[in-house]
């Protein structure tokens, strides 16, 4: 599997060469990373694009100076056909929600679009599947697992009337796309991923097959040996090496979700009332005007009780829940081994856009 490490090394080296005109001649195919300008959008592009420099494809990632959090991108064929004249193809890859940015790139000649999804195949399916008025068939096909059975809650509750807006403005502008990239494996996700390949198949309205690539998971992760210069390992992992096996709740709520003071100290108390260890992850949230209208567009998570976290920790029901989770890592991890599911998509998408 590629680690952050080689990933960045390859990349940096790909950009060095770049500069010092790896881009001359006519055969080349490069590849253009348009991002949406939030933490947890912008972190899985990176990751992709290391991933597809590690395939010695130049790979160039738009964005401001400004931790790319203030940038607009402008909507405009130069963009892309002024400044890479002479790749044979370019091949733009962009966030579904910055579609808008990147809608002239159908009039370059040399350019295709590809969306890249950051939401779990099973959101987007469920999001579709909603506006749809949950069919049980999806272009005569039956939907073959027990969706109709299961209580899910409204997607659409989770946001806000401004972002479901931003939602249907971006939406429009996929009618050009050439493929779906999503940020999942087929290990985890291969029956939604097989129902959104159906839908897209039902609801495009032209010609051209849409294809769906499963590239993740983009987060790969090591577990680094180094030391501090006094000899010791952080005062976290060696807390964690000390704790007995599958005795430790992680927990993150993710990069977009917004908690008051009060919010967190109820948390807080559902945590020391279950009497479970824990690593409880903070991040400081991301600093600018857009940032901050983003993140008031995202509702805060419902609080955990005490009695919920030692239904997971310390239960039959809970051992089920840990067993199939560690299950679905294993799963994962292998995925990106050499012959895994995941790293045949990588091979797949990469010949695709080298094809001649």
């Amino acid at each position: 599997m590629l680690n952050d490490s080689s990933m960045a090394t390859q990349h940096r080296q790909q950009h060095d060469q770049n500069k010092n005109g790896g881009l001359k001649g006519t055969g080349s195919v490069i590849v253009i990373m348009v991002p949406f300008s939030l933490q947890s959008h912008m972190n899985q592009l990176l990751q992709l694009s290391c991933l597809i420099s590690s395939y010695n494809v130049p790979v160039h990632y738009l964005g401001s100076t400004f931790c790319n959090s203030q940038s607009i991108f402008a909507s405009h064929s130069s963009l892309f056909s002024n400044n890479f004249p002479q790749a044979r193809r370019v091949v733009i890859i962009h966030d579904v929600l910055t579609s808008s940015a990147v809608q002239d790139a159908r009039s370059v000649a040399n350019a295709e679009s590809y969306t890249f999804n950051c939401a779990s195949a099973f959101n987007i399916f469920s999001h579709y599947w909603e506006e749809m008025g949950k069919p049980s068939q999806i272009g005569g096909h039956e939907i073959s697992i027990p969706i109709n059975n299961l209580y899910l809650p409204s997607v659409l509750e989770g946001l806000t009337p401004e972002s479901i807006r931003k939602m249907d403005h971006e939406y429009q502008f996929l009618g050009s796309r050439s493929g779906e990239l999503y940020n999942t494996s087929r290990s985890i996700e291969g029956n939604f991923l097989g129902l959104l390949s159906k839908l897209t198949e039902t609801t495009i309205s032209n010609e051209k097959k849409i294809n769906i690539w499963a590239m993740g998971p983009l987060n790969p992760v090591t577990i680094s040996s180094k030391v501090s210069s006094t000899g010791r390992r952080d005062k976290c992992l060696e807390w964690l090496d000390n704790q007995k096996p599958n005795s430790v709740m992680y927990i993150c709520f993710g990069t977009t979700i917004s908690m008051t003071n009060d919010q967190i100290e109820q948390v807080a108390v559902g945590l020391e009332q279950s009497g479970t260890k824990f690593i409880w992850v903070f991040r400081d949230a991301d600093k600018g005007d857009h940032c901050t209208r983003a993140r008031a567009c995202c509702r805060s998570p419902s609080l955990p009780q005490g009695k919920s976290v030692r239904t997971l920790m310390a239960s039959d029901e809970g051992d089920e829940m840990r067993k199939r989770a560690a299950d679905l890592g294993a799963a994962l991890r292998t995925s990106t081994d050499e012959g895994g599911v995941s790293r045949m998509e990588w091979d797949s998408f990469v010949k695709h856009i080298l094809r001649s």
